[in-house]
């Protein structure tokens, strides 16, 4: 049996992450998890194709795209909801390399979907992640994991900053920013600690008004 860090991050934030990686998403998704996901989603790519350079705030880095990724790399973090999110947007062709995997599902098509995706000839460490080397050799431009610990050194992870000075761009669910991560606000730690249904609605709403304020600056 496979275990998970913490509750699995919940498919409607994760479906506004997936959303800032592509150019324009389809609003419409399927399988039984779309009924979660499609809420957050629709509030993501509401106002059509998302305009570069984005920049928003993620866990406490800010981060500016000046295109849409092409090259994702998703961690494993013993979850499968950001593997599934970008399965549901259609964004398979951005995927690089995917380390998250499970044998059962309540839309049985996501088994084989999620098999036939490229794994990059990658291999985890003791700690069930991709370590630091292979992250930075197989250079993707985007590094997605579903809690800040798979950013930890300690580890034997690649840092948020190592990726950054190798021009490579990471992303944190929000729900999970205070998860392995020593230093998180009081403020993520209280998301983290009352997360629902609710909360993550509130991170996609969290991720477009970043990127909503930003364009109003400019």
């Amino acid at each position: 049996m496979r275990l998970r860090r913490s509750r699995r991050p919940l498919a409607a934030a994760l479906c506004a992450l997936a959303a800032l990686t592509a150019a324009g998403c389809a609003g419409s998704t399927s399988g039984a998890s779309s009924r979660t996901a499609a809420p957050a989603a629709s509030a993501a790519v509401s106002a059509g194709r998302t305009g570069y350079p984005l920049t928003f705030d993620n866990c406490g880095m800010r981060l500016t795209f000046t295109k849409p990724p092409e090259r994702v790399l998703i961690l494993n973090g013993t979850s499968v909801g950001e593997v599934e999110s970008f399965i549901m947007l259609g964004l398979e062709k951005n995927i690089l390399a995917n380390v998250q995997s499970y044998g059962v599902s309540d839309d049985p098509s996501m088994i084989d979907k999620i098999k036939a995706l490229p794994t990059g000839g990658l291999s985890m460490n003791k700690n069930f992640d991709v370590p630091a080397e292979q992250v930075l050799k197989l250079k993707p431009d985007l590094v997605v994991s579903t809690w800040s610990g798979g950013f930890d050194a300690k580890q034997g992870f690649a840092t948020r900053e190592q990726l950054a000075a190798a021009g490579i761009s990471s992303l944190v669910n929000p729900t999970n920013c205070a998860m392995g991560k020593p230093e998180a606000t009081e403020e993520e730690k209280r998301a983290y600690r009352n997360q629902s249904i609710s909360s993550s609605l509130d991170g996609a709403l969290h991720l477009t008004s970043d990127v909503d304020d930003e364009e109003n600056e400019q």
